[in-house]
Parts: structure tokens; sequence; C-alpha cells
């Protein structure tokens, strides 16, 4: 693969930007590198539709082009302010299309004063699939990047991309819908997609995302894996074919989603395939993806960004980690006890991230924490975690600031993503950190002198008889009512 050029500056930061120019929009990210996945800090997007009428000219317009400088331009000046530590400037199927590319490319990189990279089918379809499987290893199915002016699609199985193909048509496209059946039925190893799950990314699939949380009772409103049956999702690409309007379809997409859904039409006919993955992800994560150190490329995303945004908002150093050290014992054997064996799977590696975080919002008000961390977990920014995963560490890290004095179905019924399992396990850890987070009083080396252990039916903790008096009443009756909550009686011993 070509090395696609960026600026060898460096700033005070660490920050990477990306200006990702399509058929339909002009994008600028700059990122901050957090952990492995970077978190955006900057997002701003141009509507541009350079790609509009190339089916029927072949080139890219004058006033479109004029439109696409001068968001260029603005680009620059922001770039030339914020300094980054690398720019990352690339362009999609317009530019490997258009008869005028070379114009329009001439004039952007001089407005930019950047080499713009127009990347390959093969590589566009390397990065959109990087980007997704970065947060999903196990990544098995059909992805589908709905652009513009064209359509990457690749079989991937365990994260690697075993067939790949680029169609020339997008929700930019002028032909009938005849030919879109025609290419897309062209593709013969499509055949073999029956039963597959389709994960689709772009802004297409967003919309249809959008329309369908707006129109459905579905209580989580994210998008990023957001799980659509088949039947549901006929039923949205059948009204927008129509020409239907439902709400959730931003005003912008008005005019191209018809389009996009008469391409998805055909291409689920074709495939086969079963049910709607949509995807938060894009090209640009993977391009960025691609940048970043080695040593993190090993290492659990989720992790990483909790131990930065603990580093950046906990209460003390350490402090996550020493509360994971004191409770992760108890938790795993606690975790086989409460929950059935379906669900044990991944629950090592949720209670470390919530014990992580543990104490993320310490700085809000005392009423409102609980609330405010389910909803940062919500939009935590990590792609490697599925709807319930981050309503399970919501509902925990709820629990670590109420306690037992508010349910969580009392502002939202997002709980019901879990099992009702899940969720008395949930309020365990959260009690859990609860009543670790108070009873060392932020002083965290007092837990390497505690010890938890779970023998029968009895969660017992062993203090030092110069820490007894640690354990009043509050605290006491705290871990009563984690204990209980595990099914367990509480003791207190002390260690001799």
């Amino acid at each position: 693969m070509r090395q696609i050029q960026k600026n060898k500056s460096k700033a005070k930061a660490e920050h990477i930007a990306v200006i990702d120019i399509g058929s339909n929009s002009i994008r600028l990210v700059m990122y901050d590198k957090l952990g492995r996945y970077p978190y955006p800090l900057f997002d701003e997007r141009v509507t541009a539709k350079l790609g509009v009428g190339l089916d029927a000219t072949g080139k890219i317009n004058t006033s479109n082009s004029k439109m696409a400088l001068e968001a260029l331009s603005r680009f620059a000046q922001i770039l030339k302010s914020l300094d980054p530590n690398q720019i990352i400037v690339v362009a999609t199927a317009v530019l490997r299309r258009a008869k005028n590319a070379r114009e329009f490319l001439k004039s952007a990189e001089k407005t930019l004063g950047h080499k713009i990279s127009v990347i390959t089918p093969e590589e566009e379809v390397l990065f959109m699939v990087k980007g997704l499987a970065d947060g999903m290893p196990d990544l098995t199915g059909l992805v589908v990047d709905l652009g513009g002016g064209s359509t990457e699609i690749a079989y991937v199985q365990r994260g690697e991309i075993l067939n790949s193909t680029s169609l020339a048509i997008g929700h930019l496209s002028t032909i009938s819908s005849d030919k879109i059946r025609k290419k897309i039925h062209e593709v013969s190893w499509f055949k073999k997609m029956n039963g597959q799950h389709l994960f689709g990314i772009g802004g297409s699939f967003r919309a249809i995302g959008n329309a369908y949380l707006r129109n459905s009772n579905y209580p989580v409103k994210l998008l990023h894996r957001l799980h659509i049956k088949s039947e549901e999702r006929d039923e949205i690409i059948a009204k927008l074919e129509d020409g239907e309007r439902l709400a959730g379809i931003p005003q912008g997409r008005h005019a191209s989603i018809g389009v996009a859904a008469t391409i998805l039409h055909h291409l689920f006919d074709a495939t086969n395939c079963n049910d709607l993955i949509i995807s938060g992800t894009s090209i640009r994560d993977g391009l960025v993806l691609s940048f970043q150190k080695d040593n993190y490329k090993k290492r659990d995303a989720v992790h990483l960004v909790c131990k930065e945004l603990a580093k950046k908002n906990g209460r003390i150093a350490g402090e996550g980690e020493l509360i994971h050290k004191f409770l992760k014992k108890t938790a795993s054997a606690s975790a086989k006890i409460v929950l059935e064996k379906s669900e044990l799977q991944n629950k090592k590696r949720l209670i470390r991230a919530v014990c992580l975080l543990a104490n993320i919002c310490w700085r809000e008000p005392s009423e409102k924490r609980g609330k405010i961390a389910f909803e940062r977990i919500l939009s935590l920014p990590v792609y490697g975690l599925s709807h319930k995963e981050r309503v399970w560490l919501g509902m925990a890290l709820f629990h670590r600031y109420e306690g037992i004095r508010t349910p969580l179905n009392s502002i939202t019924s997002a709980d019901k993503i879990l099992t009702s399992n899940e969720q008395q396990y949930a309020l365990a850890m959260g009690l859990g950190i609860r009543f670790t987070s108070i009873f060392c009083a932020g002083y965290v080396d007092f837990l390497n002198d505690v010890k938890l252990s779970v023998s029968g039916k009895r969660l017992i903790i062993f203090l030092k008889q110069d820490m007894i008096n640690l354990m009043d009443f509050h605290s006491k009756r705290r871990f009563q009512t984690f204990a209980e909550t595990l099914g367990f009686e509480s003791e207190i011993q002390l260690l001799c």
C-alpha cells in the first residue's frame, strides 16, 4: 500500500487531523491520541456534493467545486491555528472517477498547502474494515460503506477480508433501479453471503438507524452497533424507496436517501443477508489507527480509554486499578454464582473497566452523579462495546453513586436490554465499588492491607486491628448491602 503523506511538524500535544474529501461531503476531524481509539476533539462536515451529476457529465461541476475549495480554505486556517502533530488528507471515489479530478486536486492542494492522496478502492476497503474490526476483533459478515459516488463492500471473517469489491454507484447516482440491480447482481460471490449480518457504514446507514430509533421503542439512543432485524430493516427501506419522509432522516439526506434505499434493497436481495448492524465508524478511523503506536495495537482499547479517562477525570491517581485489585477475585467468583453461563462472557473485561471508571464523576453535583455517569458511559469514546455492555457498565456506575435508593428505570428504560441476572450483577458491582471507594476515603493504599474473599455463602472482609475504626455503622451497612445483593451473608474478621 502506498504511503499516505503526513506532515513532519511537531506540536505540543499529539493530535491527528484527517481531511476526508468524499463525493457527498468534506470532513475535517481532529483527534486526540486517547488510548488506542483516538477521541475526536473537533469534527466539521461540509456537504459540497462534488459527486452530483458525475454519472451524466463525468465531471465535478463548477459551483460544487467552488464550495469545496471554500471549505478547504477554512480547514487550512483551522489547521494552521491548531497545529496538529499529523495531517492526513485523502480523497475517494469522486476524484477517482471525475475527468477534471486533476484540475480540482491542483487547486485543492494549493488551498490546503498539503498533498492529497487519492486512495484506491482496495485501500478504502482496508481502512473501512480496520476502523470497524479494531473494536470487534471477531468481526464476521458483509461490511458495506455506502458513499455518494461509490459503494465499498467486503466479506470479513474474524477480522480478515476474504472478498471485496467497489461498485461505482452511490446515493448521488442518477442511474435507474434496473441498472443498479444489474451492477449489484454481477458480483458472483454475493450469493455466498446467505444468512450473514450486514454492517453498514456511512451517512445513509446512520440515517436509517436514526429513523429506526425515532420510530421504535428501542431504549438506547445510540447508533454504533445498533442491531435492526431484517423485517424492520425491509420496512424502513421500502418506505424510503417510495419517497416517504420518515422522522429521523436528516433534512440534508432527503434528496438522496431514496437512491440509497434502492441500492440497499438490491444489495439485500442479491446477498440475502440477515440483520443490519449500524456502524459509527468510517475510513477515518482506519486511517488514524494505521498511525497509532505499535504498543497500543495489542492492548484492549476499552481499558486504554478507561485508563485515560480516569487519569483526566478521576479523583486520585491509580485509584481505579487498586479498586479492581481489591474486588476482582470476589467479583469473578460472584459472577459465576449470580450469572448464567451464557451471561459470563467478557465480564472480567467489564469488571476492570468499571473499576477504572469508579470515580469519573466525583466533580459533579452529588445528586446528579449517577445519571451523568450512566449517560457518559453510553457515549464512551470507544467502538469496542456492544449496547448490552455499555448499559451494564452504565448501570454499575449509576449504582456506584446512587446506591439502592434510586432504581435505574426511574431515568431510563435501557435496563430492559439486560437480563434480570445481569441487572442484579451490575447493581452488586456498583455497590461493591461504592463501598470500596467510600471505605478507603480516597486513601487507596488502605486497600493493600484489606482482603476480601468468598467462603461458601459468606462474603468476608479481613481488616487489621488498627483499621477496625474505618468500619463504622455506615460502612458496615454498605458492606452488608453489597453482600446481600450477591446473595451472601456479610462477615468482618481481623487479620492475624
